[in-house]
Parts: structure tokens; sequence; C-alpha cells
């Protein structure tokens, strides 16, 4: 079995000029400790805890708290389940002069089949739930589903092609942000020695 520890602090800035040339700022600064723990049998999980300071683009101080876990397990020699859980404060980007800051939690769960040693699907669930302030439109809460299916494929030891079908359902509070959406994606990555 082995443990890991990290600690991490952090600061950003963030600059922005409105539609009428005045300049404004926001900025956050925070603090996290965490952890990843790997034992026998195929058993994996890590957490953090941490707290940010936030400083909004109206000039609003806020303490927001930040935190996850994740757990992973090898079901059988081809098979690995997972799940996590985060809780977060994001600043909005300064384009979005509207919108202040997104109050994010999510639960994601997934399985991973290796049908071979090049190629592996799974199915994932994620939930999203956002809680929306804005700086010059109204607050809002959006709650989104998302079901995908995954595949991956390793055609040589330095080529990765991922595949994925992905159902997304957004309800909100502003019915114009609502949304239903089928996509396909498709990425490709490489590793050169």
């Amino acid at each position: 079995p082995s443990l890991t520890r990290r600690y991490a602090l952090d600061w950003e800035k963030r600059v922005y000029e409105d539609d009428e040339g005045v300049e404004g700022d926001s900025w956050t600064a925070g603090i996290e400790a965490g952890y990843e723990s790997r034992r026998e049998g195929g058993l994996s999980h890590s957490g953090s805890l941490g707290v940010s300071r936030m400083t909004g683009t109206s000039g609003e101080k806020t303490w927001e708290p930040r935190a996850s876990f994740s757990v992973e397990k090898d079901l059988s020699r081809t098979t690995t389940a997972d799940a996590e859980i985060r809780v977060r404060t994001l600043m909005q980007d300064p384009r979005e002069a509207d919108l202040e800051r997104t109050r994010q939690g999510s639960v994601t769960a997934g399985l991973m089949w290796a049908a071979s040693r090049q190629f592996s699907v799974g199915p994932r669930l994620s939930y999203l739930f956002e809680d929306i302030t804005g700086r010059t439109v109204a607050d809002r809460e959006d709650e989104t589903i998302v079901a995908r299916i995954d595949a991956r494929w390793t055609p040589y030891s330095t080529w990765l092609m991922e595949f994925g079908f992905v159902a997304e359902e957004q309800e909100s509070t502003d019915p114009a942000e609502e949304l239903t959406e089928r996509r396909i994606e498709v990425r490709a990555s490489s590793t050169f020695r």
C-alpha cells in the first residue's frame, strides 16, 4: 500500500473591462490539503479539502469551501469501477461580464471494461448542480445529467484514440438556459519518445 499527501496554495487575479470601458478585477486565493492512497487488491482512493477567499467583480468577499473524494476499484482483471464527489466554486471568465461566480457540486460514477489489450469501453453517469451568481443578470440554478459511453483504443503503445457518445439534459430556473443535447466526441493523442 502507498499513501501520498499533497498541499497546495493558489492565487488567481482576473482583470476585465466592461462595455463602457470601466476596468475591474476579481481574485481568489486558496489553500488545499489532499491525499491519495493505493492498496493491494486494486483499490485506490483520494480526497482533498480546502477553502478559497474570493473577491468578486462586484467587490463582494466570500469564503468558499472546496472538497473532493474519489474511489477506484478493480472488480475483476478486466473491469474497473470508479466514483467521484466534488464541491467547488469557480470565478467566471471576465469575458462573461454578466456572471460573477458559480458554485458547483457534482457526482460521477462509471465502469470501464477492457475487451482486449488495445480496446476498452464503459458507461459513465454524472450529475452536476450549479448555483450561478449573476453580476448584471438574475441568479439561477442549473441541474445537468450527463450519460455517456466512452471507448478507448490504443493501436500502438504511443497512440490513444477516445470516442464518446454523450446525452446531456440540463434544467434551469432560467428557461433560456435549458438544454437537451446528443453528441459524439473524438479525441486523439500521442506520446513522442
